[in-house]
């Protein structure tokens, strides 16, 4: 729920939780030691999670312009802070995490992820508040685009896949899903998804972008580690 020019708008809820099964379900086939927190997107949990400094951010969740269309007369109250995240309150309500906190945020946790996806419909927004703030890639959503839950389920689980269990560099993950979707769904829904690098809009092989390998994994096993922030 989110209060906009004097009234209470309905946000779009996600539907994630298939998403994150099957990404769970990738992870605990590997023989890897991985940490992984979920939990929902509040102000503590989000800080909380940023600091402790992960290697990649996979966040379900919406992401405003900071004009006078989205906030109306309140627009002029944010000047300058840049575009926002919608996080909750813990009761159900949309709390504003301006560009300028999370990058006030990143700075201070020293962290420059590896990669953070954005996974939601009209996303282009929030990726770009998080490639603002340093992170190496960004996967999202092409601008007002809506993509289909299967084509969503099928680009998470086989991006995960490979940059973990066949360890391929981020670059070479992304393209990989895009064409499995393009394969199995359409065209249409694999040219939604955008990678962002802080080279270029765009991860174009040859260019000035070099990827390599996210990180060297140990043995090990899938390591739950949520905790009260």
């Amino acid at each position: 729920i989110r209060e906009a020019n004097g009234k209470t708008q309905t946000i779009m809820q996600l539907n994630c939780l298939s998403e994150v099964e099957d990404i769970l379900g990738v992870l605990s086939n590997l023989d890897y030691e991985m940490r992984y927190r979920i939990c929902v997107a509040t102000r503590e949990y989000f800080r909380s999670t940023v600091t402790d400094c992960p290697i990649a951010l996979h966040f379900s969740g919406h992401g405003i312009e900071n004009n006078r269309e989205s906030l109306g007369h309140e627009a002029v109250l944010f000047k300058g802070k840049g575009n926002i995240l919608l996080l909750e309150d813990g009761n159900g309500k949309s709390s504003y995490f301006f560009e300028e906190d999370l990058r006030t945020l990143v700075d201070i946790s020293k962290n420059k992820f590896e990669v953070v996806f954005v996974s939601s419909c009209h996303s282009e927004f929030a990726g770009r508040v998080f490639l603002n703030a340093g992170a190496k890639h960004v996967i999202c959503i092409r601008g007002e685009e809506k993509i289909s839950d299967k084509a969503s389920l099928r680009f998470s689980k086989v991006f995960y896949e490979t940059l973990f269990g066949k360890k391929y560099n981020v670059c070479d993950s992304f393209h990989t899903a895009k064409e499995e979707v393009r394969n199995d769904v359409n065209g249409a829904e694999a040219n939604k998804f955008l990678l962002f690098t802080q080279e270029s809009d765009g991860c174009n092989y040859g260019k000035k972008h070099k990827c390599s390998q996210i990180l060297n994994l140990k043995p090990g096993k899938l390591i739950n580690v949520e905790k009260e922030p």
